[in-house]
């Protein structure tokens, strides 16, 4: 359901902007995974579990 929300949110931003619709490929998959593994540490961190990163 929550899918499908997003999909016609998307939908409707681009019929009502009339230009044809760009994913932002500025951000890289590297960057996604290093922000989603920051995310997670700092949800770790949350529930007190003692964290850290190695490059």
């Amino acid at each position: 359901m929550a899918l499908g929300h997003t999909l016609l949110k998307t939908i409707h931003a681009v019929l009502s902007a009339k230009k044809p619709y760009r994913e932002d490929t500025s951000i890289t998959r590297e960057d996604r995974d290093i922000e989603r593994a920051q995310h997670h540490l700092r949800c770790l961190k949350k529930l007190g579990y003692n964290t850290f990163a190695v490059e």
